[in-house]
């Protein structure tokens, strides 16, 4: 059984509900990355932002981005899964959810995320 732990991209880059979406943006070009945990302090997860969250709901949907602040668009209720479960376990969530990015959790604790792209470079081995 492949264990997810030693392929989910860390360290977690998060923003706060409050910040603004073009902050946000800014730190996924930053970072290079296409999403960011949305949380304060280190355990409470209040949603992800993803590049398909700020393309749908602010961009398509013509909003003033300026004035967005994450928790207008985030995707709220993220499902997490633990660092010892299996990608199978994982693929099968990311399936059935309809999302591509996913926050690692280790004693309730997020470590990590995996992202599909993680998936496609892990196979690929």
């Amino acid at each position: 059984m492949i264990k997810i732990g030693g392929w989910m991209s860390k360290p977690v880059i998060s923003a706060k509900p409050d910040d603004s979406v073009i902050s946000a943006v800014k730190k996924m070009a930053r970072h290079d990355i296409g999403c960011l945990v949305i949380q304060e302090g280190s355990k409470k997860i209040h949603g992800i932002l993803t590049e398909r969250d700020v393309l749908k709901k602010a961009v398509a949907s013509q909003k003033d981005a300026s004035k967005l602040k994450i928790k207008d668009i985030m995707t709220k209720n993220v499902k997490t899964v633990d660092i010892n479960s299996s990608v199978l376990y994982l693929m099968h969530l990311m399936k059935k959810g309809g999302f591509r990015d996913t926050p690692i959790t280790k004693d309730g604790k997020v470590v990590g995320v995996i992202t599909s792209q993680d998936i496609i470079r892990m196979l690929a081995v």
